[in-house]
């Protein structure tokens, strides 16, 4: 699946129950002030969670762990990932069922430490990237949010560049948009079950 613009959800618009390995994205308007964000962004994940679980009844509250929200829960039969992030007076959720997905955001802005930054987390080639851009600032934001997915789509920690395993990231596909209000969203995501597909049809064209 390739995520498209329209694909996104803007609460109270709510999303239908996603098919298994198909990333669902919903943009929900949140206060600017963080904990009453988190805590906005969790009611509609709630709401969302009962209205795909067949009713309170079946509901089973998430987990709060070191990298946001996990619930236990099954949809026909499969566990269903979590991603939170925000930007301003934004919040955005991403679920999958049957894999992993990571979902980062954040306003395009130049900032005085942007090119050191780039430098640490993001390595010596996108630093030039982002140097010879006539955009620096937007180069960064692309950049960061689809590092940002994807560690958060391999449930990987936030290192320095030389100390990150490059080849964990590459396993997720990748969506990144540009919003009009200059914000920069990648939603990052992997399915066991497409990649095992993936392999099989590379080894019976013996690549």
């Amino acid at each position: 699946m390739t995520l498209q613009s329209q694909d996104i959800y803007h609460w109270p618009r709510r999303p239908d129950r996603a098919a298994p390995c198909e990333p669902t994205l919903i943009r929900v308007d949140v206060p600017a002030h963080r904990p009453a964000a988190r805590i906005r962004l969790r009611e509609v994940l709630r709401e969302v969670l009962e209205s795909w679980s067949d009713g309170f009844q079946q509901w089973q509250p998430w987990l709060e762990t070191r990298c946001g929200p996990q619930w236990p829960g099954l949809l026909g039969k499969q566990a269903l990932d979590l991603s939170l992030s925000y930007s301003g007076e934004v919040g955005w959720i991403g679920l999958l069922r049957g894999g992993w997905i990571g979902v980062d955001a954040m306003f395009i802005h130049p900032f005085p430490e942007l090119d050191a930054v780039a430098g640490d987390f993001l390595g010596p080639d996108l630093q030039a990237e982002i140097r010879r851009s006539s955009d620096p600032a937007q180069a960064f934001a692309l950049a960061w949010t689809d590092m940002e997915a994807r560690l958060k789509g391999t449930k990987a920690d936030l290192v320095e560049y030389h100390r990150r395993d490059a080849a964990g990231l590459t396993s997720c596909q990748s969506r990144t948009f540009i919003l009009p209000e200059r914000i920069a969203l990648t939603v990052a995501w992997r399915c066991p079950r497409m990649q095992d597909s993936h392999r099989r049809l590379s080894e019976a064209l013996g690549r």
